[in-house]
């Protein structure tokens, strides 16, 4: 599993450094023609004054040839990335909407609410309604698992059932967990949901009071097929239905406000620092080209 999470990584890294190197050479050649260009093109003797204004004018040019080079470009991979999203989710009748730097999804799958949220990484979080009002995870065992552990402190609950191999399971109510492995169809379901049969992809599975979650990272847009999204979303709702079966928790845990809307309703809670990034964004926008201008009529005066 760590050499899954460092290629995938790896694989990220390589490819922002490839886009970020194209985009640098794209910028210092605009620059560059913008410099060039307002030294070398002929002026008329009486309009010569005027140079260092006509070369702060083809760099402003250049620049917001670059801002809308940039801002085409983005918008051009984001449709041509969450249509695949779209498709993939249309498969069990659910549409998307936009979120922040990503997609939402909210519908139904079999009478349960069927929540889920993708964005760049690429990561997935997928929810199924389940009342089970208590909390128990399990994923695969890692330098991650390693620290959680040392910082919480979490309960383990062994299970030496075929298929957990390599895996952890935590759990607020030891008892109950350990009644849920001992379900046949749930300890089929578990290792399935979590164990990453793709490539690059880390996955944990998360029993919360109101919902049961898969939380996927490091996912390519390819993986994220219909057929992929149908089996991860019956998964769920059948490990759903083995927890409700069982006997409750001794201990009764509630969802918080925030975990349910955060759950239900992310993209309100992430509105605001959407908002205050645009704003922040124009805001220093304005303020470089005020303060260009100032320079530019202080070397003129």
């Amino acid at each position: 599993m760590p050499e899954k999470t460092a290629r995938a990584l790896g694989r990220g890294c390589a490819q922002r450094v490839a886009l970020g190197a194209v985009a640098a050479t794209a910028a210092l050649g605009l620059f560059g023609g913008a410099l060039v260009l307002g030294t070398l093109v002929p002026l008329p003797s009486s309009a010569e004054p005027w140079r260092p204004v006509f070369e702060w004018a083809l760099q402003v040019v250049a620049f917001l040839a670059i801002v809308a080079a940039t801002f085409l470009a983005s918008a051009a991979i984001a449709v041509r990335r969450t249509q695949g999203w779209d498709d993939a989710f249309a498969e069990v009748g659910i549409a998307g909407n936009a979120f922040f730097s990503g997609r939402a999804y909210h519908g139904s799958w079999g009478g349960r609410r069927v929540d889920a949220y993708v964005f760049r990484g690429i990561t997935l979080d997928l929810y199924v309604e389940a009342p089970l009002h208590t909390r128990a995870a399990v994923a695969n065992r890692n330098a991650v698992t390693a620290i959680a552990r040392a910082l919480f402190d979490p309960p383990r609950v062994p299970c030496d059932a075929p298929g957990f191999e390599g895996l952890e399971v935590h759990a607020d109510d030891p008892a109950w967990a350990a009644h849920l492995l001992g379900d046949p169809v749930a300890v089929e379901r578990i290792p399935r949901l979590v164990k990453d049969d793709l490539v690059h992809e880390s996955r944990v599975l998360v029993l919360g009071p109101d919902a049961v979650a898969l939380r996927m990272r490091y996912l390519r847009s390819a993986d994220l097929t219909p057929a992929h999204v149908v089996a991860w979303i019956e998964g769920l709702a059948e490990v759903a239905r083995r927890a409700e079966d069982i006997d409750p928790p001794a201990d009764v845990v509630e969802e918080t406000a925030f975990e349910r809307r955060w759950r239900t309703e992310r993209g309100r809670v992430w509105a605001p620092v959407g908002w205050f990034a645009l704003v922040a964004t124009a805001a220093l926008t304005v303020l470089t080209l005020v303060i260009a201008a100032r320079i530019l009529l202080q070397s003129l005066g």
